[in-house]
């Protein structure tokens, strides 16, 4: 059995189909080969529920947390990105104590690894203020840590954890 698209739901196909790719495919890579994939990237692998703008909502904390550093991570020059990053290091720093002292998500199935989780992330975040005041060379691996730990934290919010 054959279906016929109107000429109007044909149009409204075309549009829809346009909108996504304009939304999804726009997006920069991940720099220096760091993981593109993974439940973490949930705005293209359509995990949580998502929002405006292709992303899913996860965890509060963790969602804030993204708005914030995605467009850092997603730099295209590693120059670049070591800029943004310290230009913001105080807001990321905020961000992450707000992960670290906010409540452990329903789904996270252990406190302790949570809380361990976060306490880690908030170390690099510190890491990340003095790389930033005392020599960038450390910045970006700095980064990629602090990437890394998000990602375990939403994977551990979504019940998901990674051994």
């Amino acid at each position: 059995m054959t279906t016929k698209l109107s000429p109007g739901s044909f149009l409204a196909l075309t549009f829809i189909g346009a909108a996504y790719l304009i939304g999804c495919g726009g997006a920069q890579p991940p720099p220096n080969g760091s993981p593109g994939d993974g439940p973490a990237h949930l705005h293209h692998e359509g995990g949580g529920e998502h929002h405006e703008g292709g992303h899913a909502h996860v965890f509060p904390t963790l969602d804030e947390f993204h708005e914030l550093f995605a467009p850092i991570w997603h730099t295209e020059s590693d120059s670049e990105r070591t800029s943004k990053a310290c230009e913001k290091v105080a807001a990321i720093h905020a961000q992450v104590q707000k992960i670290e002292e906010g409540p452990v998500p329903e789904k996270a199935k252990d406190q302790a690894v949570w809380k361990a989780a976060a306490h880690s992330l908030m170390e690099d975040a510190d890491g990340l203020k003095k790389d930033c005041d005392t020599g960038r060379e450390a910045v970006l691996p700095r980064l990629k840590n602090i990437h890394e730990g998000y990602h375990g934290l939403v994977d551990q919010a979504l019940g998901n954890p990674k051994k």
